[in-house]
């Protein structure tokens, strides 16, 4: 996976497939996360993890939409010596 790009479609490990999962239904409809999704979730993370997990998510999340509302781009990350 290369940095901003979309993630991978096939993963061998179990947590990082599981992760991804959960942050596309955050984004897809954060409402259809239910209690089956977590169970699976619990069993591969330890609550630290799924807390960090989640955090995670919802930092990348916020921060886009907030890029999004102000108008940033990608020419907005280049440096620029003044």
């Amino acid at each position: 996976m290369s940095f901003g790009g979309p993630p991978d479609e096939v993963h061998q490990d179990k947590r990082i497939a599981a992760a991804v999962s959960l942050a596309r239904l955050s984004i897809e409809n954060p409402h259809k996360i239910a209690d089956e999704d977590f169970e699976k979730l619990n069993s591969l993370f330890n609550r630290e993890e799924l807390s960090t997990l989640c955090s995670f998510i919802a930092f990348i999340s916020g921060a886009n939409k907030f890029s999004i509302i102000v108008g940033l781009s990608k020419g907005d990350l280049s440096t620029k010596n003044n």
